[in-house]
Parts: C-alpha cells; structure tokens; sequence
C-alpha cells in the first residue's frame, strides 16, 4: 500500500497548483484531476464532484472551502466548466503521513483487493472515516508537528539530490569506460523497449541516409529505427571498440515454459511483471507446484548466475536480470534464460544490456509494431558485447554494485527519516 500511496502523492504533486499570495494555499484543477482519477469525460467526473460536495454538507464542512467555481475557458467552442478544489494545506500534510501510520487500518477498510495488492479509487475516499479525537488531537498540535516534519522532509529532499536512477549509474560507468558521452541515451530517446524508458522523448522527425546503408543491417532492415542518427552514431562507437557476439559467450539458452499454475504451490515463477530491471520482484509472485517443478528438464530450472531476457511486450522487452537467488523458481515463455561461458561475466552482461550500447541494439532489432513486439533468438545471438578480460570486466561490475551501494544507503537514510515523521505523528496523538 505504501507504493499506492506514493505513487497517488506523486500524482497529486505533477499537478498541484500554489497561490501566489502572502499565505500560499495548494489546489487543484478539477480538469487536470480529472484523467489522473482515471476519468475520460467531464460529465462523469463532474457527478464524482457532486457527490463530494454532498459529503462535505453531511459532515458539516463548507463546500465553498474546498470547491470554487473556476473561470470557464474556451479555446474557440463551448467554454469548458471547471472546479478549483483545495485543502487545508497544514492538516493536509499530517493526514497524508497518517495514512502510512494511524490511519493505515481506516486505508485498508475502504480499499478494494486487485492483482494481489489493494487498490483505492476516488470515490472510495468518499468513504474514509477518521476518529474525531484523534483528529482534534491533531489539529491542536499541527503548527508543532508541521514545523517538525517540514525539517525532516528538507533533509530528506536533500538525500533525494544524491541518488540518480541505477541505470544512470550504470550507463556513466560504460560511457567513462568506452569514452562516450553519457547523456548519449538522450539523444537516442525514448522508444518501445525497457531500457530506453529513462530518455527523453525522441525529437528527430526526418532524417536522410544513402541506400547503400542497408547493408550495415543483418536482415537488410532499412528502418528508420535502424538507420536514424543516434543509432548510426551508436553502431560506430561499438564498432570502435573490440566486440564479439553473444553467441560466442553463451553455453546454451533456453525460452522460459507455459506453467500450470496451483494457488497451493511452492515453486515461485518469474513473469514479465516480476523482472524490475535491477531485481527480481518475487512479492505476490504466482506459484506451481513442487511435483511439476520435479518432473521439469532441469534446463527450464532456473540456476544462479542465470541471466533471464524479457523477448516480449512494449515496454518490457528488453529486461533484463541476473538471478542470484537461493529460492527454486521458473519463468514464462516470455522470457530467454541465458546461461553464459566460463569466459564471460554475467553480472557483467547484465550491467551492460542496461547501458544505451547494450539495450540500443534491442530496441534497434526488435520485430514487430504496437504492443505486439518480439526479440528472437536470431537478434539476441548477434548482439555484440565488449571483448574485454573477466578481470577488466569485474572492475566495472565492482564499481558499478559500490555505487549502487552508495545508492542503497541513501534509500535507507530517506526511509529512517520517513519513520521519523511515523514517530512524531504516533507520539502526538498518545
């Protein structure tokens, strides 16, 4: 639940709007809540907004506190309606960290059961109710206990500036290595697979190139995703570089299975979904059975130091993970297990498929459009990968995972901090 409610505060965040005036007050555009709130038509919301009003005339609040009419604007047809909502901006603060904490029972009470996590939808929040007490209580003590979270929260906004995505980090370990710029995955951009996803948004719209380019690709694709700049720039810093193949590092490969799966199972099985692209997510993971896990080729077992490819979906081609697990487990069909030589490191690997020189060449090679996209065997085994030695390659994984540590130790600061704020509001109301 803790995800849910960060990610509803981050959404609330994008879009908030402050006051200009000597006693800033936060609100909200009805219109800018109304796709956030998973709503596709004004008229529906504007019923949601009814009922809300309503619910503040039965627990006796003005509705004029927390609904003003916005000017309605037009952009050449029927001016659109529109609602400014607001909050009290002091007790607002205190009843979001409550909900991790005091109010996490009342939270649960009003949420609905989804993919094995609870959800919370807008009307639902109609329903939370608080202790009255406990709300005075705080209430009371609001200017006291928001000067204390306010203190701990500029520490940790301070924190936050220390960390950067670990695929960042990553990609400035292999840009300082292979002497590239390492907001080179910038202008590359955003595209269909998992590793571009931290880009910007691609800006090239055309571009020219001669035909006798078609040759640099193996299966004489002459794409625009092949053949544009970034990727020409890209393909000629590998080129750069000594390279091999993959094929020249792998002992075998194998696709993932079709599994039966048993709700009384022991046997954890990796979807799509639990590859997170620096971990393996095995939390609410669907499970088989330990019989069908027994009668399995010991090929379709997931081993350590297995390397375990997403080959399919928008998005999430292009995962990938090194499993260094103790706990038995498969994974699906979607999926490539790559089990690599004595000659090459597999963290290694890894690291350098979420690098743009890495994931540049799946999002280069995949197959397919829309959401129905592919990696097959025949792309994956001619990607080329530096031909270093393992023991410069365990320089980079060394630096890399301290690093990541350095990373680690941020989160966990943020998070000691956060539990602060826990305390404070835990001890204000006792």
């Amino acid at each position: 639940m803790d995800k849910a409610l960060t990610q509803i505060q981050n959404n609330l965040e994008s879009i908030k709007r402050v006051t200009r005036d000597e006693n800033p007050m936060e609100f909200w555009s009805a219109r800018d809540l109304m796709p956030v709130l998973g709503y596709s038509a004004w008229r529906q919301f504007s019923e949601a907004i009814d009922r809300a009003k309503e619910a503040c005339k039965t627990s006796n609040q003005p509705v004029d506190n927390h609904f003003l009419p916005a000017p309605a604007k037009s952009s050449g047809g029927r001016p659109k309606e529109d609602f400014f909502l607001t909050v009290p901006k002091k007790l607002n603060k205190i009843l979001y960290y409550s909900l991790r904490t005091i109010f996490y029972e009342n939270l649960l009470a009003i949420s609905r059961q989804g993919k094995g996590y609870p959800t919370v939808k807008e009307d639902d929040f109609l329903n939370l109710k608080f202790d009255k007490k406990i709300i005075d209580k705080l209430s009371i003590k609001q200017d006291q206990i928001i000067a204390q979270i306010e203190l701990i929260e500029r520490k940790i906004k301070e924190l936050k500036k220390q960390i950067a995505p670990a695929q960042e980090v990553v990609n400035k370990v292999f840009a300082r290595e292979f002497n590239f710029d390492e907001n080179l995955y910038n202008e590359f951009g955003k595209g269909m697979t998992a590793g571009t996803q931290i880009a910007q948004d691609k800006n090239i719209r055309t571009f020219e190139t001669d035909f006798n380019e078609l040759s640099r690709s193996g299966i004489l694709r002459f794409s625009t995703r092949f053949h544009n700049i970034p990727t020409k720039k890209l393909m000629d810093i590998l080129n750069s570089i000594e390279t091999i193949q993959i094929k020249d590092v792998v002992e075998s490969y194998e696709k993932g299975i079709q599994p039966k799966y048993d709700t009384a199972g022991d046997i954890s099985v990796v979807k799509i979904a639990s590859l997170k692209n620096g971990y393996i997510d095995f939390e609410d993971s669907e499970k088989i059975s330990q019989s069908d896990f027994n009668n399995l080729d010991n090929k379709k077992k997931l081993k350590s130091e297995d390397v375990i490819v997403c080959a399919t979906g928008k998005v999430s081609l292009g995962k990938i993970d090194f499993y260094d697990y103790e706990n038995e487990a498969i994974t699906t069909v979607d999926n490539y297990i790559l089990r690599l030589n004595e000659k090459y490191n597999p963290l290694f690997f890894t690291y350098f498929f979420r690098s743009i020189l890495g994931y540049f060449q799946i999002e280069r090679d995949f197959t397919g459009a829309t959401n129905q996209i592919h990696l097959y065997w025949e792309q994956i085994s001619n990607f080329q990968i530096p031909d270093i030695s393992l023991k410069a390659q365990q320089k980079i994984v060394d630096e890399i995972k301290a690093e990541l540590d350095k990373q680690e130790e941020m989160k966990q600061k943020i998070e000691a901090e956060r539990n602060k704020i826990d305390e404070i509001i835990e001890k204000a109301i006792r």
